[in-house]
């Protein structure tokens, strides 16, 4: 039996992962058996974000990240509790009521909407996973507003709060050069960034 959790990946998470000189699978691999984690990805930021990445594909391809789709989790792929949470969500992330027209959830795309996060986020309700690795600082209001209850708990983490966790791990295989390399340019998060070195692990 695999005891290791499932995490739930999405677009921002996989893009930091491309910033380093040495490829998103080395590092994203070195991460997730770090962490002792199964990374999974909703279907649709897969087909409608991700598809353009021949090395996210290629992580797909090798068994290393896993595609969930509709039917792996609802019984009715048209579910209609499905489709009400997302019109909420959307509403909740976007400040205005979400018009399906001629689409429904599984069909329905705009930019710019957080529509990769929200499906993300109902992913994880369904199947009960407990991880949301998501650069989108907006899920972890979402989640804390709109999913989190007494049953139920969903952590998001942000890549500074992976990095976190990982920097105090005496056996590991991410080492600080590896993510001075990954993090190197990313002026926004200066402070945290040498938080984290001077706390990290050899």
């Amino acid at each position: 039996m695999d005891i290791r959790k499932k995490v739930i990946v999405d677009t921002d998470f996989m893009n930091y992962m491309s910033r380093g000189k040495d490829g998103i699978d080395y590092y994203f691999n070195k991460i997730v058996n770090d962490l002792n984690l199964i990374p999974v990805v909703h279907e649709f930021l897969y087909n409608k974000e991700m598809m353009g990445n021949p090395l996210v594909s290629k992580l797909v391809k090798e068994g290393k990240l896993t595609v969930i789709k509709y039917e792996d989790f609802l019984e009715d792929v048209d579910d209609p509790y499905y489709s009400n949470l997302f019109a909420d969500l959307y509403r909740y992330c976007n400040e205005r009521p979400l018009n399906y027209g001629k689409s429904n959830f599984r069909t329905y795309q705009e930019v710019e909407a957080n529509l990769g996060e929200i499906h993300s986020v109902i992913l994880a309700l369904y199947t009960g996973y407990p991880l949301f690795f998501s650069n989108d600082n907006g899920s972890k209001t979402m989640a804390r507003t709109k999913i989190n209850t007494s049953q139920y708990q969903l952590d998001v983490k942000n890549v500074m709060d992976i990095f976190d966790d990982i920097a105090i791990m005496k056996n590991k295989t991410l080492t600080k050069k590896d993510f001075v390399n990954l993090t190197k340019g990313d002026d926004s998060r200066k402070r945290r960034i040498q938080e984290i070195k001077e706390k990290w692990v050899e």
